[in-house]
């Protein structure tokens, strides 16, 4: 990461600690290798396309959502996801 706090393609990078049982660790290890990258950047991407994933979102939110004023509203605007 540069010093001016950006990461990959310039974007401004956040930084959250997760944690993954052993099972899916192993997992993530693997097709990290089976994909020639870091197994950090490959769950920032995993989690990327989960959060631009209209159904992802609505399957989380019908799942885990309990008070509707909080559900978000995933709208397309110029080819890019939103939430309202």
């Amino acid at each position: 990461m540069s010093q001016n706090g950006r990461g990959l393609g310039g974007k401004r990078c956040s930084r959250r600690s997760i944690s993954l049982s052993n099972s899916y660790d192993d997992k993530a290890k693997k097709l990290a290798v089976a994909c020639s990258m870091p197994t950090a950047t490959l769950l920032s991407e995993i989690i990327e396309v989960a959060l631009d994933s209209p159904q992802l979102v609505n399957m989380f939110q019908e799942r885990y959502n309990k008070d509707p004023k909080y559900k978000v509203v995933v709208v397309r605007v110029g080819g890019k996801i939103e939430y309202s």
